[in-house]
């Protein structure tokens, strides 16, 4: 499998191909799964005034928190930019939100160590795979995107009033 050559988790192929094969196994075995779809916010960094090289060691440190806070058994991976995702076997919506929480707190201690690094901020979403609705990770996926585009539409259109005001 191959994986991202900055971040060096799965690469979005390697993701798919090994999530699809966990997630066939949990179908057939009638077990539990879940998907945490986590997009790094801040994506002006990575080419911005900051420069490429402290993006790239952003998303390294990120890649790193999160392969740090996940089961040996999850796959973790880089889908694109600042996206991410985590499929987690034999796991509930609530299994998945604890292992999220733990995840929070990591980078809440990052940030506010003497990292030298940019704070790292994202938005996450949990999906719990209902093996009716969802027939492949594609469809898993595809349905986690639109929720967390809708959240941070949603977030961002809050935001906006709140400065007008």
């Amino acid at each position: 499998m191959k994986a991202d050559e900055f971040t060096e988790l799965f690469s979005r192929r390697s993701f798919i191909s090994l999530s699809q094969h966990a997630f066939t196994l949990c179908k057939r075995h009638n077990n539990k799964a879940s998907l945490i779809y986590i997009d790094l916010e801040g994506q002006a960094w990575l080419d911005g005034e900051s420069g490429k090289a402290s993006g790239s060691r952003t998303l390294a440190a990120f890649a790193r928190l999160l392969y740090g806070n996940f089961r040996e058994s999850d796959v973790v991976g880089r889908l694109g930019a600042g996206e991410f995702a985590v499929f987690l076997t034999n796991a509930d919506k609530e299994l998945a939100a604890i292992s999220l929480r733990r995840f929070a707190g990591t980078v809440a201690a990052y940030n506010e160590s003497d990292s030298g690094q940019l704070p790292l901020t994202y938005n996450a979403g949990i999906e719990n795979v209902d093996f009716d609705y969802h027939h492949s990770i594609d469809d898993l996926l595809a349905h986690s995107n639109t929720k967390l585009y809708r959240y941070r539409k949603a977030t961002r259109k809050k935001r906006d009033s709140l400065e007008e005001t």
